[in-house]
């Protein structure tokens, strides 16, 4: 009669006790007052992550929306860097307007020497103004250009692709560019996400254990198989490499033997000529006599 499989059945039992051990501990996540912080920056961290990742695969992982509107520089200037950017150079005649989405590739801090802010009307104008470092406005001190933080940015206009250097922050200290960040989910659907999360890892790690342990016990299993096996193979040419030595001490006792009957029949061969002989001398001798004694008879 074949044993009971009690390593299965123990498997399928942990299997199901792991379902509501999953449901405690997933009500434990969102009760306890601990536990439930650490679940909501779980969740809000898993719906980050993925988010994240997707931007930077797409290349937008740097992407900011501009908070005023920027006079643009030109990035065409003759000495580039290691990495092949060039410095902020000419002003152009283009800017970037309040709201929109650009991607920056790079930060460097150098002099710029720019011209005076172009006249326009309106709100428009003043944030070009306020937009112009101190470097690009004119100084009444006569000063032609000072160090300030700049950014090479990229961003879509009418489908097409411009880049340029734009100031970190206006001549007031106002940053001109605000990361575009990731909105959290609230409270509630992130500890949802959290605890679901947790509750199907606890039961993934039972059954990824459970795999495991069967992974385990059918190596070990195998290896004893391979164990058996080979000593099976040793015992085997054990009794191979025996019969053979039996066979050749046969054959060297045949040998022997096969030697000891030639030196017998030779010595039969032998015997059997000189019987021959002796016999045959014996008939003449016989002869001889007969014959001196008929000679003698006459």
């Amino acid at each position: 009669m074949a044993p009971l499989p009690l390593a299965k059945l123990a498997a399928v039992l942990v299997k199901q006790i792991a379902k509501p051990a999953s449901g405690v501990l997933v009500r434990y996540a969102k009760d306890h007052p601990t536990a439930k912080a650490m679940t909501v920056s779980f969740g809000q961290w898993l719906h980050w992550a993925p988010e994240a990742m997707l931007l930077r695969s797409e290349g937008r992982g740097a992407e900011c929306t501009v908070l005023h509107m920027t006079q643009v520089y030109s990035d065409l200037a003759p000495d580039c860097d290691e990495k092949g950017y060039a410095g902020p150079s000419e002003r152009t005649d283009q800017s970037i307007r309040r709201g929109q989405t650009v991607n920056v590739l790079r930060e460097t801090t150098q002099p710029v020497h720019g011209a005076a802010v172009p006249p326009s009307a309106g709100e428009e104008a003043e944030d070009v103004a306020a937009a112009q470092p101190a470097a690009a406005q004119p100084a009444a001190t006569g000063s032609t250009g000072s160090a300030l933080s700049w950014r090479l940015v990229e961003w879509r206009h009418q489908g097409q692709l411009h880049r340029g250097w734009i100031p970190s922050s206006t001549a007031d200290g106002r940053p001109n560019l605000r990361p575009i960040v990731i909105q959290p989910l609230s409270e509630e659907a992130a500890l949802d996400k959290g605890a679901t999360f947790l509750g199907e890892a606890f039961i993934f790690s039972v059954a990824g254990g459970i795999v495991l342990l069967e992974y385990s016990r059918g190596a070990s299993r195998e290896r004893r198989n391979e164990e058996e096996k080979a000593e099976k193979q040793a015992l085997a040419e054990r009794e191979a490499a025996a019969r053979g030595e039996a066979i050749r001490s046969l054959q060297r006792q045949l040998q022997v033997c096969s030697e000891e009957n030639r030196e017998l029949q030779q010595g039969v061969s032998r015997a059997t000529s000189l019987a021959a002989f002796g016999a045959l001398a014996g008939t003449a001798a016989a002869g001889l006599l007969a014959l001196r004694l008929a000679r003698l008879g006459d």
